[in-house]
């Protein structure tokens, strides 16, 4: 977060990569077969490897994670904060963060969540690679 603060042009290059990586996933969420399908089709184990790898990418080229991290931080952490509090700080929102992913995933997962997923799935494709789509080129033209 510190190399990006300080050179501008290393976050030009995240915002147009994590541009270009939403418009690509905003096209292929448009234009993709149900993905349901699709795991039923390839199982969990080359699903599972396929999600982590965009997840990770997502991550990486979002440069507004890395603005929201050292704002959250930054309210917290000072020159004068001890590495213990700064540790204790990071695990804290690290397990926040994977407590509520694990309720959103868990709530989503339900056979009844599922089964109303499935149902429109194809307006909910469409939402989201709108969404998507609208949110990379917003990040792109955005200055």
């Amino acid at each position: 977060s510190i190399l990006i603060k300080q050179s501008p042009v290393l976050f030009e290059v995240l915002r147009w990569g994590g541009a270009g990586f939403l418009v690509f996933l905003g096209l292929r969420t448009l234009f993709s077969r149900s993905e349901l399908m699709e795991f039923a089709v390839k199982g969990p184990a080359k699903r599972a490897k396929k999600v982590v790898l965009s997840g990770i990418a997502c991550n990486l080229l979002n440069p507004k994670i890395l603005v929201l991290v050292v704002s959250v931080f930054s309210q917290f952490i000072g020159s004068e904060t001890l590495l213990s509090e700064n540790l204790i700080l990071g695990a804290a929102l690290l397990l926040e963060t994977a407590l509520l992913w694990y309720l959103l995933v868990r709530i989503l997962s339900h056979h009844k969540v599922q089964t109303q997923l499935q149902r429109y799935q194809q307006w909910v494709n469409r939402f989201s690679g709108t969404t998507l789509l609208g949110m990379g080129t917003l990040l792109g033209l955005h200055s």
